[in-house]
This record gives structure tokens, C-alpha cells and sequence, in this order.
């Protein structure tokens, strides 16, 4: 887990599916998907999430190996009430630290 300020992000586990599909229920997403593509994130440890306090907030999902064999990142949600606080960024400092 890494700590910034107040924030924190960490990789997801699949405790975490329906969370995160619930930071992206106002975005039109059939949520089916979501945790689909979710789910395959988290057993190839590829999808973070970040959070001010005990709850995740945002979520990334990095595909790894899927452009050109280097990784690619498919999705970044964050909920409309924590944006502009630097979750998004933290959550892809998490994922280039770990990118190939």
C-alpha cells in the first residue's frame, strides 16, 4: 500500500469487485462488464484502487503484455465526489511503478 498525504492505493483483490463497481455505476457502464474485465485484472495483478479514509474511491485497470507486448491502460474511474484531489494520479504511479 502506498500512502500519500491522505490518500492510499493498493492492488485489488476480489473483496474489492463490488466497490469498484459502484464508483463506476453513474458512468452508463453495463456493470457486468466492469467486473468482468475487473476480474481478469485482479488475477493477472493489474487493477488498483485508491481512496481517501477506509473507502476506494477510484480504480485502474492495466492490461498487461496488450499493446505491442508492453502494458496498456484500459480504464481509470474515480467518483465524481474525489476528483481533482490526485487519485487518478496516484493510481498511475502505482501502476508505472509496476509496468513493463
Amino acid at each position: 500500500r502506498i500512502y500519500c498525504a491522505s490518500m492510499w492505493v493498493r492492488l485489488a483483490n476480489d473483496h474489492d469487485l463490488e466497490v469498484i463497481a459502484g464508483v463506476d455505476a453513474v458512468a452508463g457502464v453495463d456493470p457486468d462488464r466492469i467486473r468482468t474485465l475487473v476480474s481478469q485484472s485482479i488475477a493477472h495483478n493489474g487493477c488498483w484502487i485508491a481512496g481517501h479514509g477506509d473507502l476506494p474511491e477510484g480504480y485502474l485497470v492495466l492490461l498487461r503484455r496488450h499493446v505491442f507486448g508492453r502494458d496498456f491502460v484500459s480504464l481509470v474511474a474515480v467518483k465524481s465526489s474525489a476528483r481533482r484531489r490526485g487519485l487518478a494520479s496516484i493510481l498511475f504511479q502505482a501502476a508505472e511503478s509496476s509496468a513493463t
